[in-house]
């Protein structure tokens, strides 16, 4: 069913206002006070309920009661000029904001046609800056249009919008000819010290002799063109950040391990699998390029950087706290880990697909495809080993890093004995003769063991580990990490009750000089290492 957003105003019904769904509500602000010998008191009130009825239409809103007295200090003197206190004025701006939050307004325009009402700004202003559900926007109606006029109060430009809209209303044989002028002449400023009866005898500050309807017309088109334009430039930044003080600077500083607590909240709050045991394996294997990001003074995000040699570079551990999302800081933090991984040649990762686009701006590039699949309470029996694989142990680690080098593009002797150390009871080598074949590691999660990397000689080598090492998983939660073009090996995965948790996309920025054996890759030791 489509949306309603038909207007609902002070003559509908209750059900029109729940009917409603836009969300935004529409309050004019005027004044009663006196506009000359020619112009009603309610000038203001006039003009700003045309302007408010106007936006509300082509807003589809919901449009408030007229506010009809204002804050006319100014006018002190004449009698039928009646004035709010300027607090008094704060306070409606605020109690409005409570009344149109209760009933799940997120934003309220203020149509406001007297400059008096100077307290509007700041009394909105403060709601802003508050960064509640509901935000105010105040369009002053005059604002919109520069007529060339000296007009002050009651002069040409009101006037001759009134004989436009109201001419009953306008007492044209009351015009005053002569305005009252000193010398030298007032300015709009003097009014914090002096009233308008001070600078003129009939309350008029201007040339209300030069009014015509023609012009009304004229200056009336031109501002209603620019009122909902300009209304809705607003609304479209408010739909992009409703923070009132936009993101404010993000500072970085270097990751060390007394960080790790940190980097394990926030992967809490992403729910992701890491230990703490991952955090100090990162940190070993990187001789720099670890960052943590401070947002408002407070540790809002992390990154890792691991370096392998001069071939390339993995970014990894992007993490941001909820709160400080959409401030910059995932961007800070991995601006600075790809400038500083930059310098020992391309960039790699494995992104999401909600990061794609972000990792584009910064020119990294497709270069294959991935996925993690899980299964929960593994039970499936696999078959025993047709090859020969024994133990990974950390004797046979320098012999298992040197098979791997080639294949994965880069030694990562730190990282393999890590996992090695972390769960021994996952890690196989296949072996024909003396010579390696192919081997895997494990590792524990707080969510998941996870199996990787799995490099091996062929499918079948790569068979015979994934079973031997799943056959220690019995009752745990496993994922693994595999590339989409290991189909076969994906399969079997399948057979064995795994499903698809989520999709990586793995990106590189700059040219590989060694790209690896891909097609000895069966399974990725996880995103945050490759």
């Amino acid at each position: 069913m489509a949306r309603s957003n038909a207007l609902a105003d002070g003559e509908s019904p209750a059900a029109a206002w729940q009917l409603n769904e836009s969300g935004i509500a529409v309050w004019p602000v005027g004044a009663f006070e006196q506009h000359g010998p020619h112009l009603p008191v309610n000038t203001d009130g006039l003009l700003a309920q045309y302007f408010a009825e106007y936006a509300a239409a082509g807003l589809g809103a919901c449009l408030l009661p007229l506010q009809a007295v204002g804050t006319s200090l100014e006018h002190t003197g004449f009698r039928g000029s009646f004035s709010l206190t300027p607090e008094l004025l704060m306070q409606l701006v605020r109690n409005w904001a409570d009344e149109l939050e209760a009933q799940n307004f997120h934003t309220c325009i203020v149509v406001n046609f007297h400059g008096g009402n100077f307290s509007l700004a700041p009394a909105i202003r403060d709601i802003n800056r508050k960064d509640r559900r509901i935000k105010f926007l105040l369009v002053n109606s005059w604002e919109l249009i520069s007529p060339a006029t000296e007009e002050i109060h009651g002069g040409e430009f009101e006037t001759s919008l009134m004989l436009h809209l109201f001419p009953s209303l306008v007492k044209k044989n009351a015009v005053d000819e002569d305005p009252y002028t000193a010398e030298p002449p007032f300015g709009q400023g003097d009014l914090n010290t002096f009233g308008i009866g001070r600078m003129s005898g009939s309350g008029v500050w201007g040339y209300p002799t030069k009014a015509s309807a023609a012009k009304g017309r004229k200056w009336l088109a031109g501002m209603k063109a620019g009122l909902l334009p300009h209304i809705n430039r607003q609304l479209d930044r408010l739909s992009e950040d409703r923070r009132y003080g936009g993101p404010g600077p993000v500072a970085l500083r270097s990751m060390t391990e007394a960080d790790i607590p940190l980097g394990m909240r926030l992967k809490r709050l992403a729910h992701w699998n890491q230990l703490e045991g991952d955090w100090r394996m990162l940190l070993a294997a990187s001789g720099g390029g670890n960052f943590v990001a401070l947002h408002n003074g407070t540790a809002a995000g992390t990154v890792t950087t691991v370096t392998y040699q001069d071939h390339f570079s993995w970014i990894g551990m992007v993490l941001v706290d909820p709160a400080s999302r959409r401030c910059g800081v995932g961007t800070a933090l991995l601006t600075a880990a790809v400038d500083y991984a930059g310098a020992f040649g391309p960039v790699r990762l494995d992104a999401t697909p909600a990061g794609e686009k972000l990792y584009d701006a910064l020119g990294f590039r497709e270069e294959s495809r991935l996925a993690r699949y899980e299964c929960r309470n593994f039970a499936a029996v696999p078959p025993a080993a047709a090859l020969r694989t024994k133990p990974l142990t950390a004797r046979s680690i320098n012999a298992v890093a040197t098979y791997d080098a080639q294949i994965f593009g880069a030694g990562r002797k730190s990282v393999l004995k890590s996992l090695q150390s972390m769960a021994p009871e996952l890690g196989y080598v296949a072996m024909d003769g003396k010579a390696i074949i192919g081997f895997c590691l494990g590792r524990a999660g707080e969510n998941f063991t996870q199996i990787g990397p799995l490099v091996a000689d062929s499918p079948a080598v790569a068979m015979a580990l994934l079973h031997q090492a799943l056959a220690q998983c019995r009752g745990q939660d496993v994922i693994i990490d595999s590339l989409d073009r290991q189909v076969a090996f994906n399969g079997v995965l399948a057979e064995l009750g795994f499903q698809l948790q989520r999709p990586f996309i793995r990106m590189c920025k700059g040219k590989l000089k060694h790209p690896g054996v891909p097609r000895m890759q069966f399974a990725i030791a996880g995103p945050e290492v490759g």
